[in-house]
């Protein structure tokens, strides 16, 4: 039976991961050899609308994947619940750390023929840049502080106790709180930056020290923080601002962006509040 092959390529446009450069000489390169190839805006987007393509594209003999880091996209491809046909091969390679010589040296060693048509082209179609966690499944320990911890409902957990990123829209851009409360570094943010968050390869000695401290929250009145800092020189006022507030303490521990923090009424800050202690004290059993 002869080999059926596919190349997707995603440019992730919305995000600056891959230089021009690069990701013209991927393109002009993927265009010239004539490969059956398709080239994506963003494959999280395909993802995050439950799009068929995925679990239509592992059903090829040989499905070549040009996007971000491994981890990455096998749990894009668990969210998405596209399973590979036995026998089947998944190769992914990764612009964001290969140089494209490279990638197209290994393409043309794995893939032979081809349609030589141009390659099918997916417009993102969105309203909103897609921006979500997805998770691998081999680190998961099911201790549910993600779904504690996390004030937008991004997360479900179904009949088997596993967690399932259900509502992505949910959840707000540039936040990777629950990446770093994870203490499997389970969660993955593709489009984010810093490692292991982004899918990177993990570095297991580093695993076992704990993950961000949530308990040094206790008693700290976040509205109340967030009405004073005006007061304390904040976004509307020409002193300089404060050194600390539990505001910045958050960012800074977490990452969650200070537009996200600073956009939350009073109730809602109440409930990060009482979900941060809650994941604390789970974290000390």
């Amino acid at each position: 039976m002869a080999e059926n092959n596919m190349i997707v390529y995603c440019k992730c446009t919305h995000r600056d991961l891959v230089s021009d450069e690069s990701r013209d000489m991927l393109l002009k390169s993927l265009e010239q050899h004539g490969h059956d190839a398709v080239i994506v805006d963003d494959l999280c987007g395909l993802v995050s609308h439950n799009d068929p393509l995925l679990k239509a594209w592992v059903q090829y003999s040989k499905l070549i994947v040009i996007a971000c880091y491994e981890r990455a996209i096998q749990a894009l491809f668990s969210m998405a619940e596209a399973e590979s046909s036995p026998g089947s091969q998944i190769i992914i390679l990764n612009p964001r750390v290969m140089p494209p010589e490279e990638i197209m040296s290994r393409v043309t060693s794995e893939v032979t023929g081809g349609s030589g048509g141009t390659p099918e082209k997916i417009a993102f179609s969105g309203l909103q840049e897609p921006w979500f966690p997805v998770i691998d499944r081999g680190r998961c320990q099911k201790c549910k502080l993600c779904f504690n911890f996390c004030l937008f409902g991004v997360y479900t957990i179904d009949e088997e106790a596993n967690i399932r990123v259900s509502h992505p829209d949910n959840c707000k851009n540039n936040c990777a709180a629950c990446a770093r409360i994870c203490p499997g570094r389970a969660i993955i943010f593709p489009k984010l930056n810093q490692p292991p968050f982004n899918g990177d390869e993990i570095d297991e000695s580093k695993i076992q020290a704990p993950p961000v401290r949530l308990d040094l929250l206790n008693g700290t009145d976040i509205h109340s923080m967030l009405r004073n800092r005006g007061r304390q020189g904040g976004l509307f006022s020409a002193e300089p601002r404060k050194p600390v507030n539990m505001l910045e303490a958050l960012h800074k521990r977490l990452d969650i962006p200070m537009s996200v923090l600073e956009g939350l009424s009073p109730s809602d800050l109440s409930r990060i509040q009482k979900r941060a202690f809650k994941a604390g004290d789970q974290d000390e059993k």
